[in-house]
């Protein structure tokens, strides 16, 4: 017989390295019982909004989606915007801002981190149907095959001819970046381990985050041996 029943779990928490399935309770010594209420995370409702220079806000027009989260590109014309859901295999999404209708960009597995290349006509995504997440690269029209691009979760690719992602095949998540979409030069650009690079607006330059100190370091990922960090920011 259970003693308790609804103990708060850490699953569905929306990071997997919290995903323990650990019950939230506490025994003291002298046998005093803590616990936290709730049973499995659930996922809070979101809402998409458009923006306007004013700061306006309008709901989007024709988007049900609930679990939406803050995964949300626009393609290179402004016409559409990808993205994404919460769910535990949350579907990739693409939205016509002119028809205001969605429609579904994938079917099962786990999806994530949507980018456009520079033409508009492909995306690149983190997909997974189980384990560890991949970088995967679909058509945004027709029937296309999902091409395998390499292991690794984030990325960013601003340009299409660089994509830098972050991958634990050297038993530590590091930052690489290689040449796209022909992958004939990959480097390596953290020493310490690296996480969440993003390109700076002139393409040449990478920011990424240390996890080991919590400190960010901006370099040029393909002069790295003459150039160290051009910034190291706490």
């Amino acid at each position: 017989m259970p003693v308790l029943q609804g103990v708060q779990q850490t699953l569905n928490t929306g990071d997997s390295r919290t995903n323990s399935g650990a019950a939230q309770f506490v025994v003291s010594s002298s046998g005093l019982l803590v616990y936290a209420e709730g049973g499995m995370y659930q996922d809070p409702p979101n809402e998409l909004v458009f923006v306007d220079r004013e700061g306006h806000q309008e709901p989007v027009p024709g988007l049900d989606r609930p679990l939406v989260t803050g995964q949300v590109r626009f393609s290179p014309d402004g016409r559409f915007f990808a993205f994404d859901e919460k769910a535990i295999a949350g579907p990739l999404w693409l939205y016509d801002i002119e028809r205001r209708s969605y429609r579904a960009l994938s079917r099962d597995g786990s999806v994530g981190w949507p980018r456009w290349s520079p033409d508009g006509t492909r995306l690149v995504v983190s997909w997974s149907a189980a384990g560890p997440l991949n970088l995967w690269s679909l058509p945004v029209e027709g029937s296309g095959a999902w091409e395998w691009l390499t292991e690794g979760d984030a990325f960013d690719q601003p340009d299409g001819r660089w994509l830098a992602y972050v991958s634990d095949e050297s038993g530590r998540k590091e930052v690489y970046v290689t040449s796209f979409p022909d992958r004939k030069r990959t480097l390596v650009v953290s020493t310490h381990g690296g996480e969440s690079p993003a390109w700076a607006p002139d393409g040449k330059h990478l920011l990424y985050r240390v996890p080991s100190d919590l400190d960010y370091r901006l370099v040029d990922p393909r002069d790295r041996d003459r150039n160290p960090p051009l910034m190291s920011v706490r």
